[in-house]
């Protein structure tokens, strides 16, 4: 795991007890210009990486948040805070 490119809630939340197969919402970051397997890679967790965007929104487990850090084509990874609804406290 490459922990320079995961915020440090992530971070957290990894140290914590979370299964292997738990969801983690996440952002992730990548470079501009995708290699093909980058894109292909992406397109496998269901994303469309086309069109130049460079920010994703997925439900990653930490298994694929170990494999994603470790790509030089991600530049970060942050933990996706959960929105409240309009006016619940």
């Amino acid at each position: 795991m490459d922990y320079q490119k995961i915020d440090g809630a992530l971070s957290a939340k990894l140290e914590s007890n979370a299964l292997e197969t738990e969801s983690i919402p996440v952002f992730l970051r990548t470079v501009e210009c995708l290699p093909e397997n980058a894109r292909n890679h992406l397109i496998g967790l269901g994303l469309n990486p086309i069109g130049g965007n460079t920010v994703f929104a997925v439900e990653l487990s930490k298994h694929q948040i170990d494999i994603l850090s470790g790509q030089p084509w991600i530049t970060s990874i942050r933990l996706a805070r959960q929105a409240r609804q309009f006016g619940l406290r």
